[in-house]
């Protein structure tokens, strides 16, 4: 997501290197000797040589003795108004995704992608400290990205202590019902899950390793499980086409029940970033924004301090495009504000009844035998045909994938689920909000 959305902080390492000599003079030599060109882009000095914190188990608990008294002495209705107070709360440094596949747009961590986190004990150690501390009940993990390995440790011994706490965290958009469900026993109540768009062939330009149908699953199972997401549509990306904005704008009126985006907009170029960093993407007359002309004196040179950049992108989605698709997640937005559309289905024995009312005229339907079991059996991920028709076989439904497909196609014309590369995935969430 665009650096402002995000909620996380840019680390700085903890242990630096001596330095010798006098230190202004130092970073003036460095200013001038580290200042060069790569293809058309001028770029900041190289970060001093730090040690990199490996073990943050070492590191101190944090002191926000200093806010909380400030907060009091001014009033916290006068610096928040209505908002509560939220800790930020450090559990991991780095990215365990962009180890592996930088995501192009994103400009974090510039001083070490290389993913580590707290133990789990030391985790909950620091959390129960900071919370007998002071006076909030709201977290706000400042991780790029969450520990999966917390999902069977820190969470579950988190959800076992029964605290009435508000947290948030950024995650993985491919998580299942299951692990969500996970989330919402320990509190975390908010995720950022870097969804990004509805097109999976966007998604594959952004290097995200998500695909349409995962993400559209993790707003599903969020909504059923109560957990809010927070999260935007961007565009812009280098090889998109309008047919991509189109699909997009098509899908979103299906999606009306689920959670919607925050906002729409095209991406911004960051330092560090893939876009900005390597010469391949068609990506040119690169400058600093022309905002920081507002906040620095013209005798600095702005393109050496600068984090985001102005540019020229080629192969990208028109104005009308990417407008169709603005005004259709503002509408969806509308929609929530307005009354919250829902998709359910109801579950009795031998059939399955669908209650939508995301049109403005409610519509009801009723799936029975094998055609309510293939509809739930596409539920919790995306599958073939075939294997609906393996899965119903084994609960003695003799059918061939012919049949099947004909019933998932009708669907997906019905509106009631979503197809992509053969794979389906039902969009109905279960009424009795105790099932899983």
């Amino acid at each position: 997501m665009p650096a402002a959305s995000r909620r996380g902080v840019r680390h700085q390492p903890a242990q630096t290197a001596p330095c010798r000599g006098h230190p202004l003079r130092q970073t003036r030599s460095a200013l001038r000797s580290h200042r060069h060109h790569q293809h058309d882009r001028q770029l900041a000095p190289a970060p001093r040589t730090a040690l990199m914190t490996h073990d943050l188990d070492r590191l101190p608990i944090p002191d926000y003795g200093d806010y909380f008294a400030a907060l009091e002495r001014h009033g916290q209705a006068t610096i928040l108004g209505d908002e509560p107070v939220k800790l930020p709360v450090e559990f991991a440094r780095g990215c365990w995704w962009g180890q592996k596949h930088h995501c192009t747009f994103c400009g974090l961590n510039a001083l070490g992608m290389g993913y580590r986190s707290k133990s789990p004990g030391r985790a909950m150690s620091e959390l129960s400290t900071l919370l007998s501390a002071y006076p909030t009940v709201h977290v706000e993990a400042v991780d790029n990205i969450l520990d999966m390995s917390y999902l069977s440790s820190f969470c579950t011994e988190l959800a076992d202590r029964r605290w009435d706490i508000h947290v948030f965290f950024e995650v993985k958009a491919n998580l299942t019902r299951e692990q969500l469900a996970v989330l919402r026993r320990a509190g975390i109540l908010t995720i950022q899950p870097g969804i990004e768009s509805l097109s999976t062939h966007v998604l594959k330009l952004m290097r995200k390793g998500s695909t349409k149908l995962l993400n559209i699953r993790l707003l599903k199972w969020a909504r059923y499980h109560g957990i809010r997401v927070a999260w935007n549509l961007l565009a812009g990306f280098p090889g998109e086409t309008d047919e991509d904005y189109r699909e997009q704008v098509e899908l979103i009126p299906l999606l009306h029940h689920l959670f919607p985006p925050d906002g729409c907009s095209r991406l911004w170029l960051e330092r560090f970033s893939p876009y900005f960093t390597d010469p391949s993407f068609p990506i040119s007359d690169v400058r600093p924004r022309s905002s920081y002309r507002h906040i620095y004196p013209d005798s600095l040179d702005h393109s050496q301090i600068a984090y985001f950049f102005d540019y020229t992108a080629k192969g990208i989605g028109s104005d009308e495009a990417f407008g169709a698709l603005s005004s259709a997640a503002r509408r969806w937005r509308q929609r929530w504000a307005e009354h919250r559309p829902s998709l359910i289905y109801q579950r009795v024995p031998g059939r399955l009844v669908l209650v939508d009312t995301r049109a403005e005229q409610p519509r009801r339907a009723v799936l029975t035998g094998w055609q309510a079991e293939a509809y739930e059996l596409c539920g919790d991920r995306p599958h073939s045909a075939d294997r609906i028709r393996a899965g119903l076989e084994s609960a003695g439904h003799r059918v061939t994938t012919a049949e099947v497909g004909a019933l998932l196609d009708q669907c997906c014309r019905s509106g009631v689920m979503v197809s992509e590369d053969g794979h389906y995935l039902s969009l109905a969430i279960p009424e009795n909000p105790g099932w899983w």
